[in-house]
């Protein structure tokens, strides 16, 4: 086989620029943009060639220039003798959805990397805090994330945007206990046995989950906490939460596109295939 092209609908023409007679007769080469690897080929053909289908990502180019990010999967086809004749793709344009993870996993380790900045910060500073009291409280008051110090599961000190991130006022936080934070008694039960469980193994705890504002309003937060003192639990905790909440909800946003689009195919009543050159790009 040689893999020239022998067909291309409507929609390949459309999505890559390319007129029919531009590409009929011609292989797939003509779309590559030279940034995929050559180990992935490589590990197309011996697949292909020795019968078996394969899965994979290219970066192809269309014909004014711009890069295209498709998911591939392509198994060989064979006639009534055994022999294959064609090569059959089922392939998806993912650019827009691979930038936009990417986009996602960069804030997500910017994230991740903040938390365990500050939780190193709160770690190494916490003897220092504890004997400038007005220092620590304009500290905490300029920091973004939520802070909060915590004995025998009481709010024993907190900054201005924990206070705000969950809707209530400094004189209703000052010596509440954090129960009023989760949804019921069994959720309040189970982070205090996780949290002991990480002390007391000489780690931090850090967890990410839905929390109560006063309002009875939800949102997701990532928290941490380190004990003030690992060989004295009963002086407390330093914690942290930051509001994730538009960062899941951005990650669940893609996963529902992502289900609507493959839930429309499997449930159309006539069969639909989409075909990229001479390969079947997608099927119900």
């Amino acid at each position: 086989l040689d893999s020239r092209i022998q067909y291309v609908n409507e929609s390949f023409t459309a999505r890559t620029g390319y007129a029919a007679d531009e590409v009929l007769g011609k292989t797939p080469k003509l779309l590559r943009s030279g940034k995929t690897p050559q180990a992935t080929y490589d590990a197309m053909w011996e697949n292909l060639l020795d019968g078996r289908p394969w899965i994979g990502e290219f970066i192809n180019r269309t014909r004014d220039g711009q890069e295209q990010i498709e998911s591939a999967s392509i198994l060989p086809l064979r006639d009534s003798d055994g022999q294959i004749t064609h090569y059959a793709a089922v392939k998806e344009d993912i650019t827009e959805r691979k930038r936009l993870s990417e986009r996602l996993e960069q804030h997500r380790r910017d994230l991740e990397n903040e938390v365990q900045q500050r939780t190193a910060e709160l770690a190494a500073t916490t003897d220092s805090l504890r004997a400038a009291n007005e220092e620590q409280q304009a500290l905490f008051d300029a920091a973004k994330a939520g802070i909060v110090f915590v004995r025998e599961r009481r709010i024993v000190r907190f900054n201005r945007t924990l206070a705000e991130m969950f809707g209530y006022s400094p004189e209703e936080m000052i010596g509440s206990s954090t129960r009023r934070w989760y949804a019921d008694q069994q959720i309040f039960q189970e982070i205090g046995i996780r949290i002991a469980n990480a002390f007391e193994r000489g780690g931090y705890y850090q967890d990410e989950r839905e929390l109560l504002r006063k309002d009875g309003s939800i949102f997701w937060g990532r928290m941490t906490a380190q004990a003030i003192d690992p060989a004295d639990p009963s002086k407390g905790l330093a914690g942290m939460i930051i509001d994730i909440t538009e960062e899941r909800q951005s990650r669940q946003a893609i996963e529902l596109a992502n289900a609507q689009m493959s839930a429309i195919l499997e449930t159309a009543s006539s069969g639909i295939v989409l075909l990229q050159g001479q390969f079947i790009v997608r099927a119900n």
